[in-house]
């Protein structure tokens, strides 16, 4: 904070509070919140959300296990054997683009090969061959007499 002296507007504002913090209440206004509250009928939903309330406790109790009845059986069926299948999982039928490929290897065994061995060329590792730049020579250009 500071060590100023307050301006007009601190003034101001101090003031202001002290205002509305020394305001009253409405005359009455106590009176008439506790008549309201006394002459306030029930909402006729009221009566209907206790009824709802009784029914589901109803329904409830009458759904819980109890420990003296047992619960009904129940019958599991044990399979002998599940089917098994030759091959899992099973092969899906080829796309007209696997068909079309295994065409080509079928046709071309070599050609075949060929695109193979150009496909693992390209993911070989990049080699540069070393370079040698001899220098400029400057005394051409500067000597022109």
């Amino acid at each position: 904070m500071r060590n100023e002296p307050p301006d007009t507007l601190d003034r101001l504002i101090d003031q202001a509070v002290r205002a509305y913090s020394q305001a009253e209440p409405l005359s009455g206004l106590e009176e008439r919140i506790l008549n309201r509250i006394k002459t306030a009928k029930p909402k006729p939903g009221h009566r209907s959300g206790l009824f709802a309330l009784a029914a589901a406790g109803l329904v409830a109790n009458l759904t819980a296990p109890h420990p003296d009845r047992a619960p009904p059986a129940r019958r599991v069926r044990v399979h002998s054997r599940l089917p098994k299948r030759s091959q899992f999982p099973s092969p899906d039928r080829a796309t007209p683009e696997e068909r079309a490929l295994a065409r080509f290897v079928q046709n071309d065994p070599d050609g075949a090969l060929k695109l193979v061995a150009s496909l693992r060329a390209i993911d070989a590792p990049i080699e540069i061959q070393p370079m040698e730049i001899k220098p400029l020579q400057f005394e051409s250009l500067f000597n022109q007499e």
